[in-house]
């Protein structure tokens, strides 16, 4: 994704927040072979306690990095 230029967002489905993602910032924090991919996250907003999922730029529109098994 940090290669390609890609544009990540998390959105948390409890209270809609949408967040931008710097897939770079992660891969320097977690290494180049951290994937979000079927991941989840603690949403960041205050008083919330969702999950955010994470969702790519692909094909000209943000689509889900979250997979049912035997998907992706």
């Amino acid at each position: 994704m940090v290669a390609d230029g890609v544009e990540v967002r998390a959105w948390c489905r409890k209270c809609n927040l949408v967040l931008k993602v710097s897939p770079a910032m992660l891969a320097a924090y977690h290494g180049a072979d951290f994937s979000l991919v079927n991941r989840l996250a603690k949403c960041r907003q205050v008083s919330c306690d969702g999950e955010v999922f994470f969702m790519a730029n692909g094909r000209g529109r943000f689509e889900s990095l979250l997979f049912e098994e035997g998907e992706n």
